[in-house]
């Protein structure tokens, strides 16, 4: 439970729904990684975090949306 929502943790993803009846909505998708982590420059030759790196550059977390 989070508040007046459910999080539930898929493998590196972070899934915000409720849940009315039958009827489940999802609020939000985040990645699970801290901003400090992605901000952490990689030394891989493939970025294992660069997917999160797009998406969180590109959908921000707000601040009352953690």
């Amino acid at each position: 439970r989070e508040r007046d929502a459910l999080r539930l943790a898929l493998h590196d993803w972070r899934v915000r729904f409720t849940v009315s009846g039958r009827q489940v909505e999802v609020e939000s998708l985040a990645t699970g990684y801290r901003a400090s982590q992605l901000a952490a420059p990689s030394a891989a030759a493939q970025d294992p975090l660069a997917t999160h790196r797009e998406f969180a550059a590109r959908w921000p977390v707000a601040a009352d949306n953690p």
